[in-house]
């Protein structure tokens, strides 16, 4: 190779080290891509459908995912019972359950069995049968001892089963989630796991929430909790020591009950007087 043919073979390979130097060097210099938002993480879910319950006309209040059926079992507190819908809005079965004192929310045990919670004074968790044959009939009884007024007591129920124990919300006055095992030497006995005048009304004003309305639990996140505030219109994750970990806003008009499908995929939103919204995760692209 003569000289001047060396020379410039030399210019081409340093002007394109020189361009990749440049293209890595702005690379750097670029912000880096947001972290996608992951399932059970409030910030990954969005509206996917908003319904009616044509056969309600009031007081729909709370929701029970049966993960076997992929249905709803949905509480009305006035007049007391329970609905059974597929996640459409298609009504499937209905209990009437007039012997029960203001049922406010429900929650899964298992397969033919849900919890309802009572909110008046004297109140406490009750299981039903909703089996085929079991007609709602009542198959287990934990007292909820917590002080509280009428109209603003225990709103919110969910359940851990590992440890056996439900944790309810109590509305306000105090605003608080409470601890009750429903075996053992100390079912039916309570203790607060969340004070929420603390953690959602910090000082100065201009809380997070001003009620507590519904409470749901994943084994997915053992040490955190949703809350649900009907007057607020919004879910907060929070840790069962008062941390909130983030919030959103939620469609409709008094919403009443929370309940997350098992593997994150669907949140759904149960309002007064007769509403769902269906919520879906994008961590969950792909799948139905």
């Amino acid at each position: 190779m003569n000289s001047s043919l060396r020379r410039r073979s030399i210019g081409v390979v340093s002007a394109c080290c020189a361009a990749t130097a440049a293209a890595a060097c702005l690379l750097l210099l670029l912000p880096s891509p947001a972290a996608a938002a992951a399932v059970w993480d409030l910030s990954s879910y969005s509206l996917e459908k908003f319904l009616k319950f044509k056969e309600i006309g009031d007081n729909a209040s709370g929701a029970a995912y049966m993960p076997e059926s992929r249905t709803l079992w949905v509480v009305v507190n006035n007049p007391p019972g329970l609905f059974h819908y597929d996640l459409e809005g298609r009504l499937l079965r209905r209990l009437d359950l007039p012997w029960l004192a203001d049922p406010e929310d429900v929650v899964y045990i298992s397969p033919d069995t849900v919890a309802v919670s009572e909110e008046e004074p004297g109140g406490g968790i009750r299981l039903l049968d909703v089996s085929a044959w079991g007609s709602g009939r009542q198959v287990g009884y934990i007292p909820a001892r917590n002080p509280r007024w009428g109209g603003v007591g225990n709103e919110g129920l969910a359940y851990n089963p590992r440890t056996k124990t439900f944790y309810v919300g109590q509305e306000k006055a105090p605003m608080r989630i409470l601890a009750i095992p429903s075996e053992g030497r100390d079912a039916g006995s309570w203790t607060t796991v969340l004070d929420g005048d603390a953690a959602f009304q910090p000082r100065g004003g201009g809380g997070l929430l001003t009620d507590i309305s519904a409470v749901a639990y994943t084994e997915a996140r053992p040490e955190q909790l949703y809350v649900l505030s009907q007057e607020s219109s919004r879910v907060v994750r929070v840790t069962m020591g008062g941390q909130v970990l983030e919030h959103m806003h939620v469609s409709g008009l008094r919403p009443e009950g929370l309940v997350f499908t098992p593997d994150g995929c669907r949140m759904i939103v149960i309002s007064e007087p007769n509403e769902m919204a269906i919520y879906r995760s994008d961590g969950c692209n792909g799948k139905k």
